[in-house]
């Protein structure tokens, strides 16, 4: 388990700097993109005769169809408001942050984790201000890239991975490639690696 002393105060910062994007309108509010999948949410609750696939905001990527759904619930919680555009961005942001903490802590130790933490709190504009656009596209992709990399590490590091670790790797790279193209890049990057130091696994 992840020590609570590096948890709490990564997830405090996280948390107090995403709300002070929000609240001093730091381009997090109005995107375009975001309102679309907010209408699209808005579209499915009010049972509009629009086949729910073709609300997506980019048909050929699956997660602002996710997003679109996690939207969808986040209004049935508080309503369709800019906090539950908000409150879905924290969550996958949240979330990412969690899986990358856990993945670092596990193959490069805590003083990784910890560095990763910090710059992942306090990351360059455009990651920030992505960060809390839940649009289900390039910064979400980025929890696929994460899994990928965990599953693959496991498989090529260890001398006898498990079935858990190659279901795993298949299913977040399948489920992650769905989600999002992007998600081809640490998929080939995989297969390379287990190509070259896991190759009696193939």
């Amino acid at each position: 388990a992840m020590p609570r002393r590096l948890l709490l105060p990564l997830l405090a910062l996280l948390l107090f700097t995403r709300a002070l994007l929000v609240l001093t309108g730091a381009d997090v509010n109005g995107y375009g993109e975001e309102l679309g999948k907010g209408a699209a949410a808005k579209a499915l609750l009010d049972a509009l005769p629009v086949d729910s696939w073709r609300l997506a905001y980019v048909y050929h990527e699956g997660g602002g169809f996710v997003i679109t759904h996690l939207r969808a619930l986040a209004f049935l919680l508080v309503g369709p408001t800019l906090l539950a555009n908000k409150l879905v961005a924290l969550t996958t942001t949240t979330l990412l942050l969690l899986a990358a903490l856990r993945v670092a802590q596990l193959h490069f130790g805590s003083r990784a984790a910890w560095c990763f933490g910090l710059a992942f709190v306090f990351a360059p504009e455009s990651f920030l201000r992505f960060s809390m656009l839940s649009l289900g596209t390039h910064f979400e992709a980025c929890l696929f890239f994460v899994l990928v990399a965990h599953f693959t590490l496991r498989i090529t590091s260890t001398r006898s991975p498990t079935t858990r670790d190659f279901l795993g790797l298949g299913f977040t790279a399948g489920f992650g490639l769905y989600f999002s193209l992007l998600t081809l890049a640490s998929i080939a990057w995989s297969a390379l690696a287990i190509a070259v130091f896991a190759r009696r696994e193939l």
